[in-house]
């Protein structure tokens, strides 16, 4: 089973997309908050992270990058209302793999999370935990 977790201030956007993935045979965690957020990701392993950008506490920019700093393995998926073209980079820039904005058809996110997944679950494990790969020719 598939484990997500949700940061998203927004109760309602946060309890939709929750229960559209628990119909997708999901496990799925929430939370409001940046900082909870970042104490849930240091103790907890997910196959994808649903990451709003404007949250109380640590904002997902940042979250995203500290995230990064020990796994680079496990899907961002940025959700946003910020839609122009330097939010987006600059969401990429701070490891996100995906991003979608707000409003989004809930089809089209559960397919973004299962491509993503799908496409981590590809990585080998020695890449997953940060070593560096040295080839000899």
């Amino acid at each position: 089973m598939k484990k997500i977790l949700i940061i998203e201030d927004d109760p309602e956007l946060n309890r939709n997309i929750k229960e559209a993935l628990v119909a997708e045979n999901m496990q799925v965690e929430t939370v409001y908050d940046g900082l909870l957020a970042e104490r849930i990701l240091s103790k907890s392993q997910f196959d994808c992270i649903l990451l709003d950008i404007n949250l109380p506490g640590k904002n997902g920019f940042d979250l995203a990058k500290d995230f990064r700093t020990h796994n680079i393995a496990t899907p961002i998926l940025m959700i946003s209302a910020f839609s122009e073209l330097e939010d987006k980079v600059h969401g990429y820039e701070m490891g996100a793999d995906d991003y979608i904005t707000k409003p989004f058809y809930m089809r089209e996110l559960i397919l973004k999370i299962n491509s993503l997944i799908k496409r981590s679950q590809n990585i080998p494990v020695d890449l997953q935990e940060n070593e560096i790969i040295i080839a000899h020719y």
